[in-house]
């Protein structure tokens, strides 16, 4: 039995355990995100420092602790909307995948203004 029929023979006979399994993943890859952008910009301050940036061009704490907060919760709604498009094609996850849509060009936007 392959990977994908085992998947798809556990999505057809427990649909629930596996969109809680999704959810879990995408706690757990949101958290360790989280923890990677935590350790991660302190590093790049210390870098910039030593390449001879000034103070005011570092990023600040707020900064981090925002970036991590926003890391995780689009990692975890991310992986919500998986799991409830698994579980039914209802029209609320057509909502939700409009919303993820729009998060994706809000970020983007972001990306180029910053």
């Amino acid at each position: 039995m392959s990977g994908s029929e085992s998947f798809s023979g556990w999505l057809e006979y427990f649909p629930e355990v596996v969109a809680l399994l999704v959810v879990l993943a995408g706690w757990i890859l949101g958290r360790v995100t989280s923890h990677v952008i935590g350790y991660g910009v302190p590093w790049i301050n210390r870098v910039s420092v030593r390449w001879g940036a000034e103070p005011k061009t570092l990023l600040t704490p707020g900064f981090a602790k925002g970036l991590k907060a926003l890391a995780f919760w689009g990692i975890l709604t991310i992986s919500v909307v998986f799991a409830l498009s698994l579980l039914s094609g209802s029209e609320l996850t057509e909502w939700l995948d409009r919303l993820v849509e729009f998060s994706y060009q809000l970020l983007t936007t972001f990306g180029i203004l910053l």
